[in-house]
């Protein structure tokens, strides 16, 4: 059965920005596409979900698709829709429109459909909050938007998610009429016919999710990240996270979010001109595979050891299949284990060994002496190596850092994240 060419359209241009702009690609393929044509107007995007009108889309040029979709990631990246906390819409969405072109037209980026807004006044840098103010000052109104900016909080009051009065949101209250106050989740939910709408719950929770993706993404695409994102970014790297949400999303997309061409996708298809274009297959983990080093140095307490010990398995019960590695570290490496779900409850019997100094490259060094890759790698510690961090190269690393006398510690490379007492 051949692909609908509107479907087909969108994903050859994310195809396009996962090769040629991987950064952006990366953000844009984790979005599922959505036939919206009854609500929304041109194209939007929850965090979650593509939306998009056929109608709109069929009439752009592929790279104005390109550009579009580009500006539907910026707007997730950027928290627009979260970051809006009850401003008039009629500066926000143009405030927050002139920033994503801006950055889109410095990116080179596809090419702007006709209306789009930009302005070399009303850039990345000066941010959308103070273009907001702006407008509001200069009196400049009836500003329209390329996209449709969706009221995911219904803080309209009328709840239908769209700024010109169409289409009928989807009921809040999470289990109510859902059944699953996960957002995001298809059951029950149809998007094709109205917008969604979420509780505050649901909203934070998907709003983290987005977090963790966008740090992903930036891990991946060292060097290919607009700088307005990376600065946005290293203000979301803090305590006003919730980290537990943030690890558990970075782990997940470690083993979720691959792509190969070992498994092409079944939506790979001819493009005109003899041209035989073969699409990545999306991976899917089927056991998650971590390795975890618990801090044993001198400064760490039994009382911080077993909160770290708790958090390793909250972790390892939110999946059916996993295999952990886990072991001690101060000046040396102490009772290494490997835990799985056969075992796993012998996790809670699991000593603390050390109390020297830390001397953090011999996670490394272990872990090449002894043949293990991890997909992800997780450092509990107090945030004070013994010199070197270690090896930035070798694999993912988060590091979750705990301790009461400084909370500015940054590690030099992978995520740092700090644990709440």
């Amino acid at each position: 059965m051949a692909m609908d060419p509107v479907e087909e359209a969108i994903v050859a241009a994310r195809v396009r920005l996962l090769f040629n702009y991987a950064f952006f690609g990366m953000l844009a393929t984790r979005l599922v596409v959505v036939d919206a044509s009854k609500w929304c107007r041109s194209m939007a995007s929850d965090g979650k979900h593509l939306f998009y009108n056929r109608e709109f889309v069929k009439a752009l040029t592929p790279d104005e698709l390109l550009f579009m979709i580009g500006h539907q990631v910026l707007h997730c990246a950027y928290d627009h829709l979260g970051r809006r906390g009850g401003r008039d819409r009629q500066f926000w969405d143009p405030a927050i429109d002139f920033v994503v072109n801006w950055t889109l037209s410095q990116e080179k980026l596809g090419v702007m459909p006709q209306g789009g807004l930009l302005d070399s006044r009303y850039t990345d840098d000066v941010g959308a909050e103070e273009i907001y103010r702006l407008l509001q000052t200069n009196g400049t109104s009836n500003l329209k938007s390329l996209d449709q900016h969706l009221d995911l909080n219904g803080e309209d009051g009328d709840g239908d998610g769209d700024e010109d009065g169409e289409g009928t949101a989807t009921p809040r209250g999470g289990k109510d009429p859902r059944g699953n106050p996960d957002p995001g989740s298809e059951t029950g939910v149809d998007y094709t016919k109205s917008p969604p709408v979420y509780t505050e719950d649901e909203l934070n929770s998907l709003r983290n999710q987005v977090k963790a993706a966008l740090i992903n993404a930036i891990q991946s695409n060292t060097g290919n990240v607009p700088g307005g994102v990376v600065r946005l970014v290293n203000d979301f790297v803090n305590p006003t996270i919730d980290w537990r949400e943030l690890l558990t999303q970075t782990i997940q997309s470690t083993f979720k979010e691959d792509y190969t061409f070992n498994q092409p996708s079944k939506r790979s298809w001819g493009l005109g001109g003899g041209c035989s274009v073969i699409l990545p297959g999306q991976k899917w983990g089927s056991t998650v595979d971590i390795c975890i080093s618990l801090d044993t140095s001198g400064s760490i307490s039994n009382d911080i050891f077993t909160a770290f010990l708790s958090e390793v398995r909250g972790i390892v019960e939110q999946y059916d299949d996993f295999r952990l590695h886990i072991w001690c570290i101060d000046a040396a490496i102490y009772n290494p284990q490997v835990f799985t779900p056969h075992n796993v409850d012998e996790l809670d019997s699991y000593q603390p060994a050390g109390g020297g100094g830390n001397d953090f490259p011999l996670n490394w060094t272990y872990m090449r002496d002894n043949d293990i890759e991890p997909e992800l790698f997780v450092v509990f510690s107090d945030g004070y190596p013994c010199g070197s961090w270690g090896d930035p190269d070798y694999c993912d690393t988060i590091f979750v850092i705990r301790n009461d006398w400084d909370k500015n510690i940054e590690a030099p490379f992978g995520l740092t994240v700090y644990m709440d007492d």
